[in-house]
């Protein structure tokens, strides 16, 4: 168990520990700990422990003296010639006459106090300190010396500030209250919730994954009325100081907050408030800079440039990217292409791995190449022309013209679409591939490959998503895809069989149900993709933090695409309408995790600005800057006033405004 002098010592101590997994956070409160204190047990216990501070384990006398300066305290062994030395029952002997020597005046009435001790008072806390600490070293003791190390190990991440304690991955704590500390003692469990508890100034938490995260917690955020609590730039204080608290604001926030959200949340609230008591923007920024440099290891963590946590904490005008419904727009086509980036570098090895073995007369491979790179090739291009169109429209105006690169970007990419094969030939020829896997294992034989799943059982599913958590289990999005993509070859198989077995030609057959074939292709492509994106994430080998991230995109490229397509996974019963609204708020939650590492997951790419030929969309992101460049380069602007309005338009306006008579 861990005493505590400030929210500080916590927060450095919960850093410098690595938990595996939190699995429980809980709080409690001494209810009236100063006025209950017997006066009896608070004696024993003090002479208890100041014996033990002047004694060595084996019992003897180990300090004669303490010697209490100005500027120190420390114990003598024999002799010293300081004023200022006490023994062991001089300590002992003053503070009994303390405790004894309580007096309150009431209605002109003097009463002894003979339960409790005056919270006034400066030794007040450390009284009540020690007296505590008693019990609780007294109780991790009787459990060493029990033979009961692993219980007591449970208490490692236990913390107490005075009348505050914490409990870290110990849910059974509030059993063993009354075990440790005296029955005149009341302690109530303060948790907020199943997962979070405030603590101090702090509100800890943890996800489902078991990680830690803190926040700063201020009682005062659920008062209905405002606080003034800093300088006001018009009151009598030097301006220096006050840009100072600005300064001293941010430290304290950036240490409680793990979350980058949580720290500009709490600065940005904090600007807010200040510029509207007289501060200037521009010295807040200064101060922002001057943070960022004297303290730059308290906000390394966030991986965020200074450029963007000024935009985020003093910027007025929202960004483009901060707006929801342009998330909405963006986000699904930069999953795609992380989706795309993978399953192709899969494919490729496939390929070269195919392509050995074709060298050496084997030839098995080659109808599931045919059918994987067929349906790559027309998954990825009809899904790139739609993204790149949605993000044109995203840009409003600005998309259409040439100097936005967007343009060029839509034009040059479209004949993709069709070149090599237009996309429902192609998608056609995978569905020919799968109809004849299906038949394969409808007889009985068990398939590899890219069509393995057609050969599964399937007769016992059940959607896996039992509760919302469920929702960012990347295995369990993978099943349903699988499930989907199997229920819809089956589907349409069947139709075909049943056609063929009416008498029909297998072409006319064909023909029939060429829409249900697309389909079934389409399905069989998006799980492909899914499973590639979301193995890849699994095996990848990279920092928590990008695989952080890159599973997030990764889920929000498989949610995104059961709720574009929930008709198909709601017709095959892949699941049903509680899952469908799970996903769909888990869709809209996600946009916001996804934020803060957009720039950069783009960024990643490393497209030069010289490649990409954008204003709007260039490196530096002086996007107006750039288009007024791009328009005075126009020739149509080379002359304030265009030669056709002297020649025709002028002469015409003038002739219209000759008067009548």
């Amino acid at each position: 168990m861990w005493i505590l002098k400030n929210s500080k010592e916590l927060l450095e101590h919960l850093k410098s520990t690595h938990f595996s997994r939190v699995h429980s956070i809980k709080a409690f409160d001494f209810s009236t700990l100063y006025t209950t204190i017997p006066h009896s047990k608070l004696k024993e216990r003090l002479t208890k422990i100041i014996s033990n501070a002047f004694t060595s384990k084996n019992g003897n006398r180990k300090y004669k003296f303490i010697v209490v300066n100005y500027d120190k305290t420390y114990f003598v062994k024999e002799k010293s010639d300081s004023e200022n030395k006490y023994t062991e029952t001089d300590i002992i002997r003053m503070l009994n006459f303390l405790i004894d020597n309580i007096f309150v005046v009431f209605g002109g009435k003097v009463f002894q106090q003979i339960v409790g001790i005056p919270m006034g008072t400066n030794c007040a806390p450390l009284l009540a300190d020690i007296f505590l600490y008693s019990y609780e070293a007294e109780f991790i003791q009787s459990l060493v010396s029990e033979g009961k190390r692993y219980l007591a190990s449970d208490f490692n991440f236990t913390y107490r500030y005075i009348d505050d304690v914490l409990s870290i991955n110990n849910p059974k704590f509030a059993d063993y209250l009354s075990s440790i500390y005296p029955s005149e003692l009341e302690v109530k469990e303060t948790t907020e919730t199943n997962n979070s508890a405030s603590y101090l100034d702090i509100m800890l938490s943890y996800d489902t994954d078991g990680h830690m995260n803190t926040s700063l917690y201020d009682k005062r955020d659920d008062f209905n009325f405002s606080i003034t609590n800093f300088p006001f730039l018009s009151s009598n204080i030097p301006s220096s100081p006050a840009y100072g608290v600005f300064i001293s604001q941010l430290i304290r926030y950036a240490r409680a907050s793990t979350k980058y959200t949580d720290f500009v949340l709490r600065a940005r609230r904090l600007s807010d408030k200040l510029l509207s008591q007289g501060y200037v923007c521009d010295r807040l920024t200064s101060s922002l800079r001057k943070f960022y440099g004297r303290y730059g290891e308290l906000v390394i963590h966030y991986d965020v440039p200074l450029s963007r946590m000024v935009d985020d904490i003093l910027a007025r005008e929202p960004k483009i990217l901060e707006y929801q419904t342009q998330q909405y727009k963006l986000f699904p086509g930069l999953a795609l292409a992380y989706a795309i980036l993978f399953s192709s570098r899969s494919l490729t090895l496939r390929y070269r791995e195919a392509h050995r073995e074709i060298q050496g007369g084997n030839l098995q491979k080659l109808q599931e190449l045919h059918c994987e790179s067929s349906g790559m090739k027309a998954f990825c291009t009809d899904n790139m022309l739609r993204e790149l169109e949605i993000i044109r429209q995203s840009c409003g105006g600005h998309g259409y013209l040439n100097a936005s690169g967007i343009a060029m970007l839509v034009t040059t990419s479209a004949p993709f679409v069709t070149a090599d094969g237009e996309t429902t030939i192609l998608y056609l020829q995978v569905a020919r591939y799968l109809l004849k896997r299906y038949a394969l294992a409808s007889s009985g034989q068990l398939l590899d490959g890219c069509t393995s799943y057609l050969s599964m059982n399937h007769s016992a599913y059940k959607c896996p998503l039992m509760s919302e958590v469920d929702c960012r289990n990347l295995s369990a999005l993978c099943d349903m895809y699988r499930y989907r993509a199997y229920r819809t070859v089956a589907a349409t198989a069947n139709l075909v069989q049943t056609d063929v077995m009416n008498g029909m030609p297998q072409h006319f057959a064909h023909n029939k149900n060429l829409v249900n074939l697309v389909r079934s292709a389409k399905a069989h492509c998006y799980y492909s993709v899914v499973k590639e994106f979301t193995e890849a994430v699994q095996k990848l080998k990279a920092s928590p933090q990008i695989i952080k991230v890159l599973g997030t995109l990764c889920c929000f490229y498989a949610i995104h695409g059961i709720a574009e397509e929930s008709g198909e996974f709601l017709e095959t019963q892949t699941m049903g309408l509680e899952q469908l609204q799970w996903i769909k708020r888990l869709q809209v939650t996600l946009l916001g995790e996804i934020r803060p590492d957009a720039v950069a997951l783009v960024d990643a790419f490393d497209h030069h600005d010289a490649v990409l030929l954008s204003a709007i969309g260039s490196y530096d992101g002086n996007a107006y800057e750039r288009l007024f460049k791009s328009t005075e380069m126009d020739p149509m602007n080379k002359q304030e006033v265009h030669p056709s309005y002297s020649q025709y338009l002028r002469p015409f306006i003038q002739e219209m405004n000759k008067a009548k008579l």
